[in-house]
């Protein structure tokens, strides 16, 4: 009975702390914004409510209240969420000052660094932040992506050995996997490697604390935005149980960034030396700790295992719900093949219009998310046709709409590939890449705050998919289709649960 009376008067604590919350947001907010239609009931009740729900059914909410061309706002447990379609808007959302609109000030509030992060500090405004993540994510990793391919690749191949032959097996050889679980241990295996060095990544201890860190890190951010900010201190330790990945890993991390700091040219091809040397190229040694690498580091972490891992997922999917292309795929990656029968993709896996393609139209009807290049406003901000933002709103793009547009896109709910190839099947003049982020394609975001490690992300994802296309064959499971993701906030996300059939290929050898 006490634990039910305690639970009771926490949730109408908490129940008293939101309503408190709206009601100042309604107060400071209503005056100030301009031109932006308001989609909520107009009983005040309806609108607690509604704002409620786009926790659990923001993506939804957005399709049914998306105007074309129109700014609207929807409410959402802590603010408004103003969206904009139109190509000037777009243009001027991405060009306003970051003490206007600001990318770094909305991650604070949704990743709560302060406690997730080992205590990060992220200024609001993306100069005050330097140029280091640029150089070492936009500049050094992508030109080295050639020489990473390989142990990249091998890396790859042994994580899906292992799952595959861990997993139960079936009649015909078929074995059931975990598609999403299995995507997220790819992913962070591979992403270890790349980051962290072979030395390090190898180690089981580390590799399974960096796979929990990211979840934990969700959990614990996602709870903070919706508690009191003076129960954080106290909560955050329980919800990242006791920061017990975190630790792991700052454990593991922190001598290797030392030990780099003070020797900065070893011959190593990982991001550890990719921060390392731009903090000394930029001769900012005295501003970028060991401590702080390590800190941004994890902070980059979180979203190179998250959001691939869910694209990878929606991509596996695609392969069995359009089967149709896989022998071409097949064909297509064949040509890139060092050796047999154990084939391998070569480093040129990066070149394949057909792969390119699949990739590029299966995250453009399955994105993981419906909205793209959020901004925070920092002060009230006016675009040039009078649209006025009020201070802390969340402006951002619709992105489904702009993805499933007959104006962008003919046939827009129809999967087909070709559509990105330069052929005649395709009816287009000109190939596009999956790491394009343009009006037309946003889901990498648009402008100066464009995803610098989206290069990466393509070869990784584009690598897994050669692996599964030429090593296994691939099915969804017999009967009655099964949902296979859910809605959180305006993110659409995998369910764990959900089941892929793998199976061996026959190689024959002379």
């Amino acid at each position: 009975m006490r634990v039910a009376a305690s639970f009771c008067s926490a949730l109408l604590l908490l129940l008293w702390y939101w309503v408190y919350v709206r009601l100042r947001v309604n107060k400071s907010q209503g005056q100030s914004r301009r031109n932006i239609i308001l989609v909520e009931p107009s009983i005040y009740v309806l609108k607690l409510i509604r704002g409620l729900e786009y926790i659990w059914n923001g993506p939804e909410i957005l399709r049914q209240a998306h105007v074309t061309d129109t700014p609207y706002a929807i409410p959402t447990p802590e603010t408004y969420q103003v969206h904009f379609s139109s190509a000037a808007h777009i243009k001027q959302l991405i060009q306003a000052p970051d003490t206007y609109l600001s990318l770094h000030a909305l991650a604070k509030d949704t990743f709560q660094p302060n406690y997730t992060m080992n205590g990060l500090a992220v200024d609001d405004c993306m100069s005050a932040n330097g140029t280091i993540h640029q150089r070492a994510l936009q500049g050094e990793l992508r030109s080295q992506l050639p020489a990473l391919s390989q142990p990249l690749s091998g890396c790859i191949a042994r994580t899906l050995t292992k799952e595959t032959t861990a997993s139960e097996l079936l009649a015909d050889s078929w074995r059931p996997l975990q598609i999403f679980p299995l995507a997220k241990r790819l992913v962070a295996s591979a992403n270890a490697l790349i980051f962290f060095g072979p030395q390090v990544s190898s180690d089981p201890t580390f590799l399974k604390a960096a796979l929990e860190y990211p979840e934990h890190m969700m959990e614990t951010a996602e709870a903070l935005r919706l508690l009191p900010s003076w129960l954080a201190p106290f909560v955050a330790p329980h919800l990242m149980r006791g920061h017990r990945a975190l630790t792991t890993l700052l454990d593991y991390l922190t001598p290797v960034v030392e030990s780099r700091l003070l020797d900065p040219h070893p011959q190593q091809v990982d991001c550890v030396q990719f921060f390392v040397n731009a903090v000394v190229h930029k001769k900012q040694q005295d501003k970028w700790s060991a401590q702080r690498i390590v800190q941004v580091l994890l902070g980059i972490w979180f979203a190179s295992v998250h959001q691939p891992a869910m694209c990878l997922f929606y991509a596996l999917d695609d392969l069995c719900l359009h089967p149709e292309y896989i022998q071409s795929l097949r064909d297509e990656v064949s040509g890139t093949m060092l050796n047999e029968p154990r084939p391998e993709p070569d480093i040129n896996i990066d070149t394949l219009p057909l792969l390119n393609a699949f990739l590029k139209e299966s995250a453009r009807l399955n994105p993981t998310d419906s909205i793209s290049v959020r901004r925070k406003v920092l002060r009230p901000f006016t675009f040039s046709d009078g649209t006025r933002l009020a201070k802390d709103d969340i402006a951002c793009i619709s992105l489904q709409p702009i993805l499933q547009s007959p104006e962008n896109y003919a046939d827009p709910l129809i999967f087909n590939p070709y559509r990105f190839v330069n052929s005649a099947k395709s009816g287009s003049s000109s190939s596009s890449k999956f790491t394009d982020a343009d009006v037309t394609f946003p889901i990498w975001g648009l402008g100066k705050h464009a995803c610098p490690g989206r290069h990466y992300a393509s070869l990784l994802l584009k690598l897994v998919l050669a692996h599964v296309l030429l090593r296994y064959e691939i099915k969804m499971p017999d009967g009655k289709p099964e949902k296979r993701s859910f809605y959180w906030r305006s993110a659409i996300v995998p369910r764990s649960g959900a089941v892929l059939y793998l199976r061996e290929r026959e190689f024959r050898t002379e």
